[in-house]
């Protein structure tokens, strides 16, 4: 996680209030891993907005489940890479 009041994802630094947080397996899926007898954790991270509706805009609940369930793996994804470069340049 990022200090202070900074994104995980973007690590620019907005406030705490300004963090929207994030399940890293959206809870419905998390739900119906567990109804499969999958024993899975909710683990969730915190996004700014833009980041926090730019994923979500990205990439649909069962893919993020699927691929991206780790902050190093929604990093890494080649999709988000834009992105993050035009992101990183904002204040």
């Amino acid at each position: 996680m990022a200090p202070g009041g900074a994104c995980d994802l973007c690590d620019r630094q907005v406030g705490e209030e300004n963090l929207h947080e994030h399940h890293l397996i959206p809870k419905l899926q998390l739900r119906r891993m567990k109804r499969r007898g999958k024993k899975v954790a909710s683990a969730t991270v915190r996004f700014c907005k833009p980041c926090h509706n730019e994923v979500h805009g990205l990439f649909e609940p069962p893919v993020l489940a699927r691929e991206y369930s780790t902050l190093e793996l929604l990093r890494s994804a080649g999709a988000i890479q834009p992105y993050l470069e035009w992101i990183r340049k904002k204040k």
